[in-house]
């Protein structure tokens, strides 16, 4: 199921799955994602996590494995798969898929996709991923999006920002959105 941001945080509301895919260009809006995402799994036992950062020479046996290696105590941990500027290849691509075939109901699999070219958006395992698990793709800030993601910010921090100061900060900071925040 394809989410937004926004419905993210009502979704989490309800239930959590057992497989998220978030993509976006910006590690920021990609951070902010995982700590709803966290939150909600720390809340239902998800107290450990791994991650794995792939590149090439990756073996996907980790995720075949899990199911195998059934632990005693039925501790739940999250799986985290980040994809940094490239897809996961044909070896990570088919694995992702058959994981998605019979995910493991002890994990939780959240594969991060930063930076990937548009076409992986529409490939084989994000699609598999998708009809099993959520699919949150986060595409670049508008300038009006912008000046809603600031104005948000500013709402959690308790800081009013007036429209004309909301306006400076996205001018000045060219949709740069750790400059943003840290202005």
């Amino acid at each position: 199921m394809k989410l937004t941001e926004e419905q993210l945080t009502d979704s989490l509301n309800k239930s959590l799955n057992s497989i998220y895919v978030i993509l976006a260009d910006e590690s920021i809006l990609i951070e902010e994602s995982l700590g709803k995402l966290y939150m909600k799994a720390k809340k239902e036992g998800f107290l450990q996590k791994e991650t794995y950062i792939v590149n090439s020479q990756t073996d996907w046996n980790f995720l075949s494995s899990n199911l195998e290696n059934l632990d005693f105590f039925g501790s739940k941990k999250i799986l985290e798969v980040k994809l940094l500027g490239q897809g996961p290849g044909i070896k990570g691509a088919n694995s992702l898929k058959s994981y998605s075939n019979n995910p493991d109901p002890n994990n939780l699999l959240v594969v991060i996709g930063e930076g990937l070219d548009r076409k992986s958006f529409s490939s084989a395992w994000v699609k598999a991923l998708e009809k099993t698990g959520i699919l949150i793709s986060i595409m670049q800030l508008s300038s009006n999006s912008l000046r809603k993601w600031i104005k948000n910010k500013a709402k959690e921090l308790n800081i009013e920002i007036l429209d004309e100061a909301c306006q400076l900060l996205t001018d000045k900071t060219e949709g740069n959105l750790m400059a943003t925040l840290q202005e």
